[in-house]
């Protein structure tokens, strides 16, 4: 637990990182990070009581894993955040990048108290490619943001989410492998007072079934 602006929850570079029961951060100061990672082997061992991430300051990231190059299967149970602080600092709930199979699992998302013209993004993932194709499956992503993306998936064959509720973009998908992928979404919601808005846009060398209900 921590209250000043700034503060890092966990950070490791070039090593091993583990989880198991109970961890929950919880940082309420501006521009924080609960995790980060560079270049990190990560496991999960939590089997009934897995990570929780609240960062109620403005302009914080639950998680941000960078050069993600082992695969990984990232899991949480809620990410809770507060409003964006300016342009240079938005706020974001998992970010994870590299060349390994990357899969996330997380339930509802959760950006912002109130109404603001700010930036903000749920789920940004970059997998690796070929047997690497990532996939991302979350529960709710509520964002009050004018300009937030819901989800972002490149390198990404399914990915399966509940209602998602964003300023500019719901989902922004694209996948350059052949094999048949899935997108099933469910209420979406484009809330922003801004020019090209998007609920749904998937690119993709294979067939996509998408399913909106």
């Amino acid at each position: 637990n921590s209250n000043a602006s700034s503060s890092i929850g966990i950070a490791v570079k070039d090593s091993a990182l583990t989880l198991g029961e109970k961890v929950n951060i919880n940082i309420t100061g501006d521009k924080s990070l609960g995790i980060y990672g560079n270049g990190v082997t990560y496991t999960d061992n939590a089997v009934t009581d897995i990570l929780e991430l609240s960062l109620t300051g403005k302009g914080s990231i639950g998680a941000y894993l960078t050069n993600q190059n082992s695969n990984i299967l990232f899991r949480t149970k809620s990410v809770t955040l507060g409003n964006s602080l300016d342009s240079n600092n938005y706020s974001g709930g998992i970010y994870i990048d590299g060349t390994g199979k990357i899969d996330l699992e997380t339930g509802n998302i959760t950006i912002g108290n109130a109404p603001s013209s700010g930036e903000a993004f749920g789920v940004y993932v970059k997998s690796g490619t070929g047997a690497n194709i990532g996939s991302i499956k979350t529960g709710d992503i509520n964002i009050s943001e004018d300009s937030a993306l819901g989800i972002y998936g490149e390198n990404v064959k399914n990915i399966q989410t509940g209602n998602i509720t964003a300023g500019k973009t719901g989902i922004y998908q694209i996948n350059r492998d052949t094999a048949a992928g899935v997108l099933n979404a469910g209420l979406m919601t484009v809330t922003g007072n801004v020019d090209n808005v998007l609920g749904i846009y998937t690119s993709n060398d294979g067939v996509v079934d998408v399913t909106v209900s």
